[in-house]
């Protein structure tokens, strides 16, 4: 398992894929609310797991209208977040 963030990792799905996990508050009548690490894609490398999570936090709020400034900050800190998880 490789730990991005407190909210993102990247976890071994089996021999062939790895899945990005993303760490939600889940509510249910059974259990109440609680946090649950919950399925974000399948990935057949390392690299395109990484392009995956930078695509995500890029686009997490879409509604959002970005400026170029605002594009390059957000990789630079996706950058930095996984070059620390590394």
């Amino acid at each position: 398992m490789i730990q991005i963030n407190y909210k993102l990792r990247i976890v071994k799905a089996d021999e062939r894929n790895l899945a990005i996990e993303q760490l939600r508050t889940v509510t249910s009548e059974k259990k109440g609310s609680h946090d649950e690490w919950c399925w974000c894609g399948y990935y057949g490398t390392l690299k395109s797991a990484l392009l995956g999570i930078l695509h995500k936090q890029l686009f997490e709020s879409a509604d959002e209208k970005l400026r170029i400034e605002d594009v390059i900050a957000r990789i630079e800190k996706a950058e930095e977040e996984i070059i620390k998880a590394i």
